[in-house]
């Protein structure tokens, strides 16, 4: 005698069919990929970090050089004011000596007699 096997075909069955049927997504190595994914994210902004810290010190740099080169700026003409001064004066007193030494000359040409 052969079995018979009666099968049930109501909701509750096909919805067990259904459940087995379906694929369940392997989730084996998703904490690895978030792990990974936390790294990659940590890693690139420690690199935007760091970037954005080099461009404050580069932009402090620049600042303080503007400084010094202002200072040294005013500090060149200062010293140009002061060496076309002296050269002004070495030529007047160059000068000077030149028309005192003629004058001499001229004095000594033309000496006024002396009366004792």
């Amino acid at each position: 005698m052969a079995k018979q096997v009666i099968q049930l075909n109501n909701k509750y069955s096909q919805n067990q069919k259904k459940r087995n049927l379906t694929v369940v997504p392997k989730r084996k190595h998703l904490g690895l990929i978030l792990i990974v994914a936390i790294l990659l994210f940590s890693l690139t902004s420690m690199s935007l970090i760091k970037s954005y810290e080099t461009l404050h010190k580069q932009v402090a740099l620049e600042q303080n050089a503007k400084k010094q080169y202002e200072s040294l700026s005013k500090e060149v003409t200062i010293k140009k004011k002061k060496s076309i001064n002296c050269k002004t004066l070495t030529i007047c007193k160059n000068l000077l000596v030149v028309m005192g030494k003629n004058i001499l000359k001229v004095t000594k040409k033309f000496s006024l007699p002396t009366v004792l």
